[in-house]
């Protein structure tokens, strides 16, 4: 690539184009701000861009170019509008990324590329969609114990919230108030399976109902950017996690005011357990979660197989620390971190990013019931509590694992994908300090081979 002062000022603005349009891509669908700022940065290079200054903050990027010479500086900005659990396209920018700093694609070609990648839909039919978001709930609600009746009703209480969700937010709906759409039916849900058969613990039916959509992505996401120091991106990602759950708590809580007003007072146990099921059934639930939840976020269809077979391992993982008596918060972190271990062999292996893995297989483990029991007051406020130390520690147990697996692999040099291994910098570092520290390496190599 050609210096950026030796060609037409037009240049600068496609390379800033590519580099906002991928990032911005990038971070609506759950990147790390650090991976963000990376491949935007990498892409810069590429180019033959250099002294160029990226940030991220919660919804806006930066791309700033400073000449060597006294020429005005240049400066970009690109806003997103909301994120979405779409893994299909974090995965198609993150290999297209991948090919532009390989040579594989021109510029101008990667233009066009990251264009289509934005405007396209989803590798699956809307139909398939909404009957995987059922069978996910419906897989959540065997987990916990339901019966036939419970997962049916899971089952049609998801595919009609994903039909509304879809109409909602093209309407342009904030989100809180579709996450309180979303309780106030898992609510209706209950109410309808316990007027049918009064002996079924309606707390099985919320839950399997609210579970899709309870917080994964922003959460995780959240935690890996506070602990790499991009606290403002972390701060938001956090707070947004934080609202989609209370808006899923107003719903319910609303959902089941209106129903003790019109007499009807559901059968609701502090006690979930999830039932005298082989643990095998189980874990076959738990794949079946993840394979739904995989088609509603639009995972490519190579990874489906291997994102269920981690989501059963990382709850045979759940199951074996909790019979250790590690506690209600230890066991899901142990899992997390055994699922972001083996998120980062995944990486190299079917080329596809760590999330689109490691959320989907987390679903089993997220804390529905805990925070059910807590709005509703069954445990006191130490339900909410719990359940907020196991999103915590779903969230820091997956980022911690991810970050042992990604040093490790980096240190022995056998990472062939950079931009689908997690990447964990700090805001700090810089263009120039990432090119000075190569060209040590690349000195200190030659050394070595002179004195050999």
């Amino acid at each position: 690539m050609p210096h950026v002062e030796d060609v037409e000022p037009g240049y600068l603005h496609t390379v800033a184009d590519f580099a906002l349009q991928a990032g911005a891509l990038l971070l609506a669908s759950g990147a790390a701000a650090a991976e963000v700022v990376g491949a935007m940065l990498a892409i810069a290079q590429k180019a033959g861009v250099v002294d160029v200054s990226v940030d991220v903050t919660y919804a806006v990027l930066t791309f700033s170019y400073r000449p060597l010479d006294d020429a005005a500086p240049y400066t970009r900005m690109q806003t997103i509008h909301g994120r979405t659990y779409n893994y299909g396209k974090l995965t198609e920018v993150s290999r297209l990324v991948e090919r532009f700093c390989q040579g594989h694609v021109t510029l101008n070609e990667a233009n066009t590329e990251i264009h289509r990648v934005a405007t396209a839909s989803g590798p699956y039919p809307w139909w398939l969609t909404r009957i995987a978001a059922g069978a996910a709930g419906a897989s959540a609600a065997l987990i916990f114990g339901g019966d036939w009746l419970v997962m049916l009703a899971a089952f049609v209480a998801n595919v009609v919230l994903d039909y509304l969700f879809g109409v909602l937010g093209r309407h342009k709906w904030p989100t809180f108030f579709m996450q309180t759409v979303a309780g106030v039916i898992a609510v209706l849900v209950a109410v309808l399976v316990n007027l049918t058969d009064p002996t079924v613990n309606s707390s099985l039916v919320v839950v399997a109902v609210i579970i899709v959509m309870l917080a994964g992505v922003t959460t995780t996401g959240g935690v890996q950017d506070a602990i790499t120091g991009w606290y403002v991106t972390a701060l938001g990602r956090i707070f947004e996690a934080v609202m989609n759950t209370i808006g899923l708590i107003v719903g319910i809580a609303f959902g089941n005011l209106v129903a003790a007003h019109l007499g009807i007072h559901l059968a609701i146990s502090a006690s979930v357990s999830m039932g005298p099921l082989w643990l095998p059934v189980i874990l076959l639930a738990s794949a079946f979660a993840a394979i739904g939840f995989s088609f509603v976020a639009q995972n490519p269809p190579r990874i489906i197989v291997p994102t269920a077979l981690l989501a059963a391992i990382g709850y045979a993982v759940y199951t074996a620390a909790s019979a250790a008596n590690l506690g209600a918060v230890w066991p899901n972190a142990v899992a997390a971190f055994v699922i972001g271990l083996i998120a980062v062999v995944y990486t190299q292996w079917l080329k596809a990013p760590a999330a689109a893995f490691a959320v989907c297989a987390i679903l089993p483990l997220l804390p529905g019931v805990a925070l059910y029991q807590g709005l509703l007051g069954l445990n006191g406020f130490s339900a909410l509590v719990t359940a907020l130390g196991i999103a915590l520690a779903l969230a820091g147990g997956l980022t911690f694992g991810e970050y042992i697996a990604s040093v490790a692999w980096r240190q022995m040099r056998i990472v062939e994908n950079h931009f689908f291994a997690p990447l964990f910098a700090t805001p700090f570092a810089t263009q120039r300090d990432k090119s000075r520290t190569r060209g040590a390496d690349n000195e200190e190599n030659e050394e070595k081979a002179c004195s050999d």
